[in-house]
């Protein structure tokens, strides 16, 4: 089925490289299921592709096991890729498969399983629901239950709409209770943004500084995945000039750039407390030493710094007119550094290596 459809140019073929890319790189990855063919639902051929809450059609589960597994088999197979997780997309509401999280549960059993006997290492994303705001008890009834949790591999939520200190604390809490890694699937703060191009804009790029500054010091997952990197919240903007195609990088990219370049791979990420709630710190420490994000929400100000350990820090800065620039190196004493800070700005500090 799939080798007749796996044609050059084809939405399927560019799947498939797309995860045979990531494979060769290293990169842990996620398949997610969106959308299901109308005759493996329950009321097929009634509602709009786009109808948010379809359900599972009775006596399609095999099925559509059989199809999943094949697709896997043969991506394993032709393409050398194996995706490390797999999931519903957003399944505690529907986009745009629905289940309650007894059928959750009941699906990650058997996907699980089927997985197994087909020699997938593929293992299952626990709950990738939205958002945050309490939505942590969808995970319950399978963490609850050991012949799910076994197949579990990750648990994941969405942050659009974002939430309290306290509620992003209990996803941290459930992935810590299983002692599983945490996954923010999609970090974003408006899921209606992408109309009418509202997330373009140094305001918007803000608040997902501030997002990204809340889910590391109250979630505290171990890994961020921005939604998306396409253009539906592009990070950059493309226009065409003398027959030309010209990207422009916006802050919003300059901002991404901070916290995908300058973080360091398998770090620690460290306590950090500020005394103003428009400056928030978030530090990491590295095999190579450290990394300070400082979010200036407000007005330019100064700032002192204090267990910053003693070092030469390289500094980039991001504002609403500079992006991603380097600036002259701090010289961090053993009791407090002042740092100057730029107004509506991210400052990020890194250990000169």
């Amino acid at each position: 089925y799939f080798e007749a459809r796996d044609a050059p140019g084809s939405n399927l073929r560019r799947e498939f490289e797309m995860m045979q890319a990531l494979q060769r790189k290293g990169v842990p990855y996620a398949a997610s299921i969106w959308w299901l063919p109308e005759w493996m639902l329950a009321d097929p051929n009634m509602k709009p592709r786009s109808e948010h809450r379809r359900r599972v059609g009775i006596g399609k589960w095999e099925e559509l096991l059989e199809s999943v597994g094949s697709y896997l088999l043969y991506a394993k197979k032709r393409y050398g890729a194996e995706p490390d997780l797999f999931s519903f997309n957003e399944a505690n509401i529907g986009v745009y498969v629905l289940f309650d999280p007894e059928e959750h549960r009941e699906a990650i059993k058997s996907f699980g399983a089927h997985f197994r006997r087909l020699g997938l290492k593929t293992k299952m994303l626990l709950a990738d629901a939205t958002g945050p705001d309490g939505t942590y008890t969808y995970a319950l009834p399978a963490a609850n239950d050991a012949e799910a949790l076994q197949y579990c591999g990750a648990v994941a939520f969405h942050s659009w709409g974002g939430t309290t200190p306290e509620r992003y604390r209990l996803w941290g809490e459930v992935a810590e209770w299983l002692n599983l890694p945490l996954l923010v699937a999609e970090a974003g703060v408006d899921a209606q943004a992408h109309r009418e191009r509202r997330y373009d804009s140094f305001h918007y790029g803000l608040r997902e500084v501030k997002q990204y500054q809340d889910l590391l010091e109250h979630a505290r997952p171990q890994g961020i995945i921005y939604w998306e990197y396409t253009s539906d919240y592009g990070l950059a903007r493309v226009s065409r000039e003398g027959g030309q195609e010209v990207v422009e990088p916006t802050s919003r990219f300059h901002f991404m750039r901070h916290w995908a370049n300058l973080t360091p791979r398998n770090s620690d990420n460290l306590s950090a407390e500020t005394s103003h709630h428009q400056v928030r710190v978030t530090a990491f420490r590295g095999a190579e030493g450290f990394t300070v994000h400082i979010a200036n929400l407000g007005p330019a100000r100064e700032l002192v710094l204090e267990g910053l350990p003693a070092a030469s820090y390289r500094q980039v800065v991001t504002s609403a007119t500079e992006g991603f620039v380097e600036k002259s190196r701090v010289e961090a004493s053993p009791q407090a550094t002042r740092l100057a800070l730029p107004g509506r700005a991210l400052i990020t500090l890194t250990t000169v290596r």
